[in-house]
């Protein structure tokens, strides 16, 4: 019989830290070193009932204090640990960095990302128009009208397909419809086609909307210290070029394919029509089967951490 590890979450599944969770839960239960068992909470006592079931060596919390406010680990007699999402709160035992690059220091580990398995279709080229899309919450910091005036700049003729949801905890209809306001503005031209859709959809029809680009990009603004963002597991998972700003959230893969990936120094041309060798090293490093075995790493690391204090 497995040792058990919980991986508890929270509830409401329109939220990128949700996302996050529910995926490292689903991966980790192919896991053949330790029982990864995945558990959606909403209170301290249904923590506490899990523990009292499961009796777990340890309990990863997929934790921000917004989504997570009445979390208290005092007392709940089992090795707590964070996984850390922009902020993490006081009174864990350790921490999980989602920055692959980040440095293990102290009470502070890492982890690989959690891509998807998808297998990617050949892209029709039936159309004349490039095709260049992009996805997020409806948040202003996303520069989705960014993506709009670049697009307009350099093309005469093109395709843009955002995918703008709303979030649960953040919901702003004023705020995305401002957004959708400022991309129309943006394009001056009559032959950029502007798709815009907002429907909340499940992760197979995600990937397959952005393996029908040509190029996803994202322009997020730098936000500074933020966690890093997870648009880039969906987007890896499809193997299409990815153009990126110079934002904080993508430090993790910036640090190493700036050039191969900078809107800032390169044409959505350029980036759209080369190689993407490093997009498929980053699915291979970001594979299932990586992102098991740094969590069964981790696990171990953080017992024996444990025992050596």
């Amino acid at each position: 019989m497995k040792t058990a590890v919980i991986l508890f979450n929270h509830k409401a599944s329109a939220c990128g830290v949700y996302q996050y969770g529910k995926r490292a839960g689903t991966i980790l239960k192919e896991s053949s070193c330790f029982e990864f068992i995945y558990i959606e909470v909403g209170s301290r006592s249904e923590v506490e009932k899990a523990i009292e079931k499961y009796k777990p060596i340890l309990c990863i919390f997929n934790h921000n204090i917004v989504t997570m406010p009445w979390l208290r680990c005092e007392s709940l007699g089992v090795k707590c640990a964070a996984i850390m999402h922009d902020t993490a709160g006081n009174g864990f035992d350790f921490y999980i960095d989602p920055d692959p690059k980040r440095e293990e220091s102290g009470t502070i580990f890492n982890a690989t990302r959690p891509s998807f398995k998808f297998d990617p279709q050949p892209t029709s080229k039936a159309r004349n128009k490039i095709a260049i899309g992009s996805f997020g919450f409806g948040f202003s910091d996303k520069g989705f009208d960014k993506i709009c005036k670049l697009v307009n700049n350099e093309f005469d003729e093109a395709i843009i397909n955002l995918h703008i949801t709303f979030s649960h905890f953040c919901s702003n209809g004023t705020e995305q419809e401002q957004i959708k306001n400022r991309c129309k503005s943006a394009i001056t031209k009559p032959d950029i086609e502007l798709n815009i859709t907002n429907n909340f959809i499940d992760d197979e029809t995600l990937l397959c909307f952005l393996s029908l680009n040509d190029i996803n990009i994202f322009a997020y603004d730098e936000m500074p210290n933020r966690g890093p963002s997870s648009v880039l597991d969906y987007a890896v998972s499809v193997e299409k070029p990815i153009g990126l700003s110079d934002s904080d959230m993508f430090r993790h893969v910036l640090c190493d394919y700036r050039d191969q990936l900078s809107i800032e120094t390169n044409s959505i041309s350029s980036l759209a029509n080369g190689a993407i060798d490093h997009i498929l090293k980053l699915k291979k490093e970001w594979s299932h089967q990586n992102f098991i075995s740094s969590y069964e790493n981790l696990v171990e690391k953080l017992l024996k951490n444990e025992h050596q204090t």
